[in-house]
């Protein structure tokens, strides 16, 4: 039985060692996996463009109580998330701390847009 299994539940019972190896182990072992995950990066970096342009469109389109907070929220990620292209995604994908990068990108992304619908001030349904 493998120590995924060991445990009750499935894994549930696996040592915080075997945890921290399954969050932070390499991505890649191969350069067709390395491949997949900077196109992967690539394709996350254009739709947090996107994202960050449909929420300054949101806040200028209809003059949104908390416009400046939503256009803040925008340029910054728009500014900030290219520069993840400039990371060494080829040996980030080979090393064991590419995951936990792409962790930190993803809270910090959701934390930065996570927010700006709730602080319109308005309800989100209708």
């Amino acid at each position: 039985m493998s120590e995924a299994g060991a445990g009750p539940g499935g894994g549930c019972g696996q040592s915080p060692a075997g945890w921290v190896w399954l969050l932070s182990r390499p991505l890649a072992g191969d350069e067709h996996r390395v491949r997949f995950w900077i196109r992967h990066v690539q394709l996350g970096v254009v739709l947090t463009e996107l994202a960050a342009i449909i929420v300054a469109c949101y806040a200028l389109a209809a003059h949104r109580p908390q416009q400046t907070l939503l256009l803040v929220i925008a340029i910054v990620l728009m500014a900030a998330v290219p520069a993840v292209l400039a990371l060494p995604m080829r040996r980030l994908c080979r090393d064991h701390r590419g995951a936990l990068v792409f962790y930190a990108w993803s809270v910090a992304t959701t934390a930065l847009t996570a927010p700006s619908p709730s602080s319109t001030g308005e309800p989100l349904a209708r």
